[in-house]
């Protein structure tokens, strides 16, 4: 009897030192989680592209390529740097939309370039001269002080097609994949100066409802079944339900399936 007190007490000890343990363990756990989200958030973000190419046509077009690989972030680290919230507050502000939306943001920076222009002299309906350009897109007037007016004015207007274009690319074809972006214009005034990029990570809902129709064949009798099917995803269990018709049998049977991902890809 005193022996079964003692393992008793023996084996009330040793749960309560794996308790304590597992408990211990869950703390740590959650804790260097914490560390590591905390330092994710923190993590400086590369935005400004480092220009790799300029390209310049025979027409005077220049195509301007920048790395912009590893230039990803969540919308949390995007917002809590200092270095990107402007543009990330200034972009959701303007469409009216909440960050977590974003998917991906580009700031072109340019500006429009022009020198010894050639203006041909014009009269208006007074007889007072004016100047104009018309080419490359640009449709410019300038108009001298005059007896009317003595400020100088201009009015311009340019028309300038810009195209963003994403790709990747290797050194060698064992090599790492690049992320390159080419800025390019139709306009031989238009000067790419600089970009910034960044894309949004979008995290994948741990819960989620699919609507499905469903098929299924056994090889070994060759019953064929078909027919609407709903799921349920949460974390990395999925639970299925099924309402599968049998043409050979000539009715309907419900069945439900849970499946859990051991290794994801």
């Amino acid at each position: 009897m005193k022996n079964i007190k003692f393992y008793l007490i023996i084996a009330a000890l040793a749960l309560g030192i794996v308790y304590i343990g597992i408990k211990y363990l869950d703390k740590s756990k959650e804790a260097d989680q914490l560390t590591k989200a905390k330092a994710s958030v923190s993590k400086q973000i590369q935005t400004e592209a480092n220009v790799i190419a300029r390209k310049v046509g025979e027409n005077g077009i220049a195509t301007v390529l920048f790395d912009i690989t590893g230039h990803k972030a969540t919308p949390e680290q995007a917002a809590s740097t200092a270095g990107t919230k402007g543009i990330i507050d200034t972009t959701a502000m303007a469409l009216d939309i909440r960050t977590k939306q974003l998917k991906q943001i580009l700031v072109v920076k340019s500006s429009l370039e022009a020198e010894n222009l050639k203006l041909k002299k014009q009269l208006d309906q007074y007889n007072r001269p004016y100047y104009t350009y018309s080419g490359n897109g640009l449709d410019l007037k300038f108009t001298p002080p005059n007896d009317l007016d003595t400020n100088a004015r201009a009015d311009f207007k340019a028309d300038v097609k810009i195209s963003a274009t994403q790709y990747w690319q290797r050194k060698w074809f064992l090599g790492a994949k690049k992320s390159i972006l080419a800025v390019t214009s139709d306009n031989p005034i238009y000067k790419v100066n600089g970009a910034d990029f960044v894309e949004f990570e979008q995290k994948q809902p741990a819960f989620g409802l699919r609507i499905q129709a469903s098929g299924n064949y056994n090889p070994q009798t060759g019953v064929v079944g078909y027919g609407p099917a709903a799921r349920i995803d949460a974390g990395r269990f999925s639970f299925q339900g099924n309402y599968t018709y049998y043409p050979d049998y000539e009715h309907w049977r419900p069945s439900v399936n849970v499946n859990y991902d051991l290794i994801r890809f």
